[in-house]
């Protein structure tokens, strides 16, 4: 397991990133991994944001005023949230423009400075420290190495990024957005290419498809690469070897000479990524060997605030979704053991189990593909299902 932080303009994007077959072997619900990654006091820190805090009323005063300024304060909150959560949104920005209420980004951004002194000066209210949620969101991404398209069109239908397959997921290298962006790169020459020609026949296709294997991103995808190797083993090469085990040890160490890492990576790009995985990826190198690594050489650090995490059913309320009747998904077979662990499994707890059958509940779906395998799975029709505001 591991995860990403990003920064974004007025934002960040923060995730866990787990195997999605160690999952199918141990199932636990996935948004306790992610609870678990923003609980972490490494993370938490990152995440933190000002949060007002009611202020005590004087128990002194008369009911009516007691009652008056728990209403302004409220309200004051409110609108505090309502507007800040829409001005980090593109679309929210929009909206709260065309509205007619404000003129542009920076009157929005004067009238949540105005509210914030009206809360502090008129009703005492604070600022503190707590972790705000706005978007909830899950996604199954296919990783390169083992699920790429041989030949990533079908017709005159070319498949880029996530839809072909494609994704570099090395360690700490992962690499799912720049392979989307240079594949389309690519398509766009093969289609302008056809239009130039008047030919959309099969070669459209077998054009992109040349293509997109002379892609760099491709060749990662094909072939350990020597220099990455390099990094890892540098920065392995400290680590105790006890730790390590014999298994690794041995091979790191003889991997430390240049001359024979640049025959080992010819050796191993014979064998093949599908062979080399199941040794690299197991229980041991993803989990007893970080553990060992941190109780030996890590510290105890500690947060200065405990974030409050969403449930799981206020997440689904706070998304933003044009309900469709129809549902975008079937159970296929619902008595299966696959599907029972759906209801686990699933990110949105879009599955249940009533009298030994799954049933699905597709509402509150956010379109991660999670069930797909033994599902009919489709996207919702036309604008209907879950609109991501946040990217």
């Amino acid at each position: 397991m591991g995860g990403f932080l990003y920064t974004n303009r007025d934002t960040l994007s923060v995730g866990a990133v787990y195997h999605f077959d160690s999952l199918i072997r141990n199932p636990i619900e996935p948004y306790t991994l992610i609870d678990t990654l923003l609980k972490n006091p490494m993370v938490s820190e990152f995440i933190k944001d000002k949060v007002p805090v009611k202020p005590d009323i004087d128990k002194n005063l008369p009911q009516e005023e007691k009652l008056r300024i728990r209403f302004g304060v409220a309200k004051l909150i409110k609108t505090w949230y309502e507007i800040r959560e829409a001005n980090f949104s593109p679309s929210g920005r929009e909206r709260l423009i065309e509205s007619g209420k404000y003129k542009d980004a920076e009157d929005i951004q004067s009238t949540l400075s105005s509210i914030q002194e009206k809360m502090s000066e008129k009703f005492g209210v604070t600022f503190g420290t707590d972790y705000l949620e706005d978007e909830y969101g899950a996604k199954l991404v296919p990783d390169g190495k083992r699920c790429r398209m041989k030949t990533p069109f079908f017709k005159n239908i070319l498949f880029v990024g996530d839809a072909a397959g494609r994704g570099v997921f090395v360690g700490p290298r992962i690499e799912g957005l720049n392979v989307g962006i240079d594949d389309g790169v690519r398509a766009a020459n093969a289609v302008a290419r056809a239009l130039d020609k008047n030919d959309f026949s099969n070669s459209l296709g077998e054009f992109y498809s040349k293509s997109v294997e002379q892609s760099p991103y491709t060749i990662d995808m094909k072939q350990i690469d020597k220099d990455y190797l390099k990094i890892f083993l540098d920065a392995a090469k400290d680590v105790p070897k006890d730790i390590i085990g014999s298994r690794y040890g041995t091979v790191l160490k003889m991997m430390s000479s240049s001359t024979f890492r640049g025959i080992a990576v010819k050796f191993a790009n014979i064998i093949g990524y599908d062979k080399l995985l199941p040794m690299i990826e197991s229980e041991e190198t993803y989990v007893k060997v970080p553990t060992l690594l941190a109780e030996r050489l890590g510290k105890s650090i500690s947060s200065s605030y405990s974030p409050t995490i969403p449930s799981m059913a206020d997440r689904i309320a706070n998304l933003n979704y044009n309900d469709d009747s129809l549902a975008h998904i079937k159970v296929l077979n619902s008595n299966s053991e696959y599907m029972k662990k759906m209801v686990i499994l699933c990110p949105a707890k879009c599955y249940s189990e009533e009298g030994g059958k799954v049933i699905i509940q597709h509402e509150g779906c956010v379109d991660c593909g999670t069930c797909s395998q033994e599902t009919e799975w489709r996207h919702p029709r036309g604008e209907k299902g879950i609109h991501y505001q946040y990217g």
